[in-house]
């Protein structure tokens, strides 16, 4: 499936598609008013990500990354991306949920639902997570779909000026 135009619907209230031009004021909004909260475990600068989302698509995707908005009926979520060229046989997995939307369980649907897309879809063999030792949400999403934890990596993530050990997990798509 060309994920240009990929619709992947989760449930009755959740679907993921692929970012579109169109998406960028509302993504920006979203990404504005969770910005303190999403910081402290993506470690972005406001500079760098409002930059990053204010180009047009066909510049995002030059960086090699492949955005997919998780939909909560009509309102933007969070952002599921498969990092890196999909060309590959694996890729990397990361996410990001708007707080107004955490412990509903949207994070695990739209996980659960990609880890299908990327085998039946994209004929990917692995996907990797990789998450601070002290994000518990994502390492839980990790373990519950069985990812294996293949190396940590002591204080060699930066958040916030601060140093954190790095986890990353690793599943096979078979």
């Amino acid at each position: 499936m060309n994920t240009e135009t990929a619709l992947i619907s989760v449930n009755d209230s959740i679907s993921i598609r692929s970012l579109n031009y169109a998406d960028f004021p509302a993504l920006v909004q979203v990404l504005k008013e969770n910005y303190v909260y999403l910081r402290k475990w993506l470690g972005w600068t406001g500079a760098t990500i409002f930059e990053k989302y204010a180009q047009p698509t066909a510049q995002l995707k030059a960086d090699g990354n492949n955005y997919f908005l998780i939909m909560h009926q009509q309102d933007i979520a969070g952002m599921i991306v498969l990092e890196e060229d999909l060309s590959k046989s694996s890729t990397s997995l990361g996410y990001w949920l708007a707080e107004r939307f955490q412990n509903r369980g949207i994070m695990k649907a739209a996980v659960k639902t990609m880890l299908q897309y990327s085998k039946d879809e994209l004929k990917l063999k692995k996907l990797k997570i990789n998450c601070s030792a002290l994000n518990n949400k994502s390492r839980a999403i990790a373990e519950n779909f069985k990812f294996n934890l293949v190396a940590v990596e002591i204080g060699s993530l930066k958040l916030n000026g601060e140093f954190q050990d790095l986890l990353i997990y690793e599943k096979e798509l078979s």
